[in-house]
């Protein structure tokens, strides 16, 4: 390999190097909290028996808010509430129609990385 043609595939290496540290920092950039949006469920979101994301929420006579599906599966294996351990039944619970609507709203907001959390 002579002097030019060595000087030519050292600047086509630097190039690629160069476009290759750009997208890297074009990745870490998007993926920087405090660069991009806010990424954070908030708590009142979250079903306190699974920790998931609630999309159903239903509130029990003491007030708090669960997931449908969960708190009934909780019920089946035992009919209490599942923080106070009062006595509880599918027919003491009240859909949190509030509630939803927030939950709806946040999950329309955050498509993409919210349903991967």
């Amino acid at each position: 390999m002579g002097a030019v043609e060595a000087e030519e595939r050292r600047k086509e290496v630097l190039e690629a190097g160069r476009k290759k540290l750009e997208e890297c920092r074009s990745v870490f950039a998007i993926a920087d909290p405090e660069h991009g949006e806010r990424r954070e469920v908030p708590d009142w979101l979250v079903d306190n028996i699974s920790f998931e994301v609630m999309h159903d929420p239903v509130m029990t006579k003491t007030g708090h808010s669960y997931e449908r599906s969960t708190l009934i599966e909780h019920l089946k294996r035992s009919p209490t509430d599942p923080l106070t351990r009062e006595p509880l039944t599918v027919n003491d619970l009240r859909p949190n129609l509030a509630l939803k609507q927030a939950c709806a709203d946040f999950l329309e907001n955050n498509k993409g990385w919210v349903v991967d959390w």
